[in-house]
């Protein structure tokens, strides 16, 4: 135990959180996998019958923020947890009572380095909402600006990095005993709880992704965003403009002036651009982060964006393909796309992994579009993943509760808007703009670079290991060695124009069939042309 307790710092934190399993009926557990447990605990018949999931999701919440936050990440783990323990970490919910308000002025004045009513007219007490991280207050400037403050809850930073400590060193030990966790890669999971919890704790990377959807989105229809107070903002407070509105999720009725398929399309419009054209999407888009504002026909007002997916041009290009798989139900294709993206932890057949997404899939092809929850069904696609020992990429999952989220909103909005309808207009979109004269271009230079590297390089790596060879005193000499080279280097060259003169053609083909009249349709056939003289040049000489 003695050297147990010098491997963790704060050793008074481990036992507390090792007697709140034990009490919630671990006691087993925590000794099977050889933790130290002070005292005796005797785990209760009426605590295991309860279930491991129900137990775990309240040590959960007894232990606070960190497991809090924690279970809330886990619960967008499909692809790694079973179904009934994500029904469990998703009861989560971190809206605790708030810190004094005197607690919150002393906060301001370090950060902002004066006296919190100079900067600010008057700041409200009592705190407009309360969570684990921190709190938020309405104030107003000395211009008379309506503004919000979000203040960071004062030792959680110091109160996380303790119990991350204890975590990586508890995920370590449990991969050390059983399969399972190997295989769940418990330690990677708390590396991307770590980097996740970090960045929500730097309140100026959340004011940056505000910044970067206002960018994105200089003129929006029916989308309000808040405008950041720079001046006001530190890694511990975000002060920025205060929306008006009504949360979603407490709005009795809709008002007669509003539009509310005109709101559902335009937040499916907006979200479906954040995600396939601009690889930034919120992720954290309930209906309580959600505010309607009455003016005209109606607007909806985003709050909190302190939770983002990002989704790089790989990832996204995969993204749309296997969103046009989903909306044209071609289930083969979404398994494939799968082994594509996804990081295996064991050998696989991949025909049985293929049947049982189709297996799991099948039932939708029946339904209308409109009975297909589509956001759901991604998620279902998911189990499989998990399996088969697949690991999904987290912005994946992001990706796909985002898409159920805002299925759900959609229809909170308009009960007759058709989701999946939608998304297959939307990806008539995906596919005009997949053959834009940018992305084609974008695309023939990544495989002229492509190429060029393997014409280039592929010769000098065979050159140096023929070289090692003659130096190692193979039988044959340099001479023969050097001529053989050669005659390879000027085939592998001719074989390397030859694809991409066929590619070129195929651009060609594409842009005339997708894109009639394109600016670049003529000199793409021309270069096509001139490239196929070329080679019939160089094969004629060389017969």
């Amino acid at each position: 135990m003695i050297n147990l307790k010098n491997k963790i710092s704060n050793w008074t934190r481990f036992q507390t959180i090792l007697k709140t399993f034990a009490k919630h009926g671990f006691t087993s557990f925590i000794r099977d996998f050889g933790f130290p447990l002070p005292g005796t605990f005797r785990e209760s018949t009426e605590t295991l019958k309860a279930g491991v999931p129900k137990q775990l999701r309240k040590a959960f919440e007894e232990l606070g923020p960190t497991f809090i936050k924690l279970g809330q990440l886990l619960s967008t783990r499909p692809d790694i947890l079973p179904e009934e323990y994500i029904f469990e970490f998703s009861k989560l919910t971190d809206q605790i009572s708030g810190f004094p308000f005197k607690e919150v002025l002393v906060i301001l004045e370090k950060e902002l380095g004066r006296d919190p009513l100079e900067v600010f007219n008057s700041i409200e007490e009592k705190p407009l909402a309360a969570a684990s991280i921190a709190q938020v207050h309405r104030a107003v400037l000395h211009d008379g600006e309506k503004v919000v403050i979000k203040v960071q809850r004062p030792g959680i930073l110091e109160m996380i990095e303790g119990d991350i400590q204890v975590l990586h060193f508890v995920a370590k030990n449990l991969e050390k005993v059983r399969e399972e966790f190997r295989l769940m890669n418990l330690s990677a999971v708390v590396k991307e709880f770590q980097r996740t919890i970090y960045e929500e704790l730097d309140f100026t990377l959340e004011a940056r992704n505000i910044d970067q959807f206002a960018q994105n989105f200089p003129e929006l229809d029916g989308i309000v965003i808040p405008h950041v107070q720079w001046s006001h903002t530190t890694t511990r407070i975000l002060t920025m403009t205060e929306l008006s509105g009504t949360p979603l999720s407490q709005l009795p009725e809709f008002p007669a002036n509003i539009d509310r398929s005109f709101l559902a399309e335009a937040i499916v419009n907006f979200f479906f651009e954040s995600m396939f054209f601009h690889g930034l999407f919120h992720a954290d888009a309930h209906s309580g982060n959600i505010l309607l504002q009455t003016e005209g026909r109606g607007r909806l007002a985003l709050l909190d964006f302190g939770m983002v997916g990002t989704l790089g041009p790989n990832l996204r290009s995969k993204l749309s393909q296997l969103f046009m798989a989903i909306v044209s139900r071609d289930f083969e294709s979404l398994a494939l796309l799968y082994t594509d993206i996804g990081e295996f932890q064991k050998k696989f057949s991949v025909r049985e992994f293929q049947a049982d997404i189709s297996e799991l899939l099948s039932p939708h092809l029946g339904k209308t579009l409109k009975q297909i929850n589509m956001g759901q069904l991604l998620l279902d696609s998911t189990k499989v993943a998990r399996k088969y020992h697949v690991k999904l990429p987290r912005d994946l999952i992001m990706f796909y509760r985002s898409l159920m989220t805002l299925e759900h909103i959609g229809r909170k909005l308009d009960p007759e808007f058709d989701f999946l309808t939608y998304g297959q207009k939307f990806a008539q979109t995906l596919v005009k703009r997949r053959f834009s004269s940018q992305e084609i271009f974008r695309d023939i230079f990544k495989t002229v670079e492509g190429l060029r590297s393997l014409g280039t390089e592929l010769p000098t790596q065979i050159k140096n290991l023929v070289k090692k060879i003659d130096n190692e005193d193979f039988s044959f000499g340099n001479e023969a060695t050097e001529r053989t080279l050669k005659e390879f280097q000027k085939t592998h060259r001719l074989t390397l124009l030859s694809f991409f003169t066929i590619v070129l053609m195929l651009c060609s083909t594409l842009i005339s069939t997708v894109r009639p009249g394109s600016p670049i349709e003529i000199p793409l056939w021309v270069g096509t042309l001139l490239l196929s003289l070329f080679l019939l040049l160089i094969l004629v000489r060389r017969k």
